[in-house]
Order: C-alpha cells, then structure tokens, then sequence
C-alpha cells in the first residue's frame, strides 16, 4: 500500500511461487486534499478490502523519498553479538 499527498494505491501479490510473484488485483484512488476527498478513498478502500477478503491480512505500506527521512548513526558500544541479534529479532 502507498499513500500520498494526493492518491492511495493498493497492490495485492500472489506469492504462491516466490520466484515469480504475480499481481492478482490491484486498488487507486485520486483525491483532493480536501478531508472529504480522503474519506471518499478510504471508504473505497474498505470496499475493496471486503471484497476481495483482505481483512486482517499482513499489508506492507510503501514510503515516497519525501515521505521519510535516513539518518546513518554510529553503533552503540555493545558487544558485536548483541547488534546483530537486534538486526534479525
């Protein structure tokens, strides 16, 4: 899922083969910035969620470059072992 400024958009993949994944629908919808306009695609998105039986489904939401921002920071001074079971827990 990616949501901006102007417009929300939904992909639904199928990862039956992880080799080769595959889109099996998809959901957009362009709104004003108006609160309105937001409301209108959320409730669309709803829709969209019960119809296609999506309720309580991991979701994966896509960020735009100017949504976020990266900061490389020194590691903390801790045993070598203890960062790198931070990293995969």
């Amino acid at each position: 899922m990616c949501l901006s400024e102007r417009s929300l958009s939904l992909v639904l993949v199928d990862l039956v083969d992880k080799k080769a994944p595959r889109i099996k629908n998809s959901f957009y919808s362009k709104f004003s910035s108006a609160e309105e306009g937001l409301e209108d695609a959320r409730q669309q998105l709803a829709d969209f969620v019960e119809r296609n039986g999506l309720k309580n489904i991991d979701c994966y939401c896509v960020l735009s470059k100017e949504d976020y921002q990266l900061l490389l920071v020194e590691p903390p001074k801790v045993p070598e072992a203890e960062l790198l079971d931070e990293m995969e827990g």
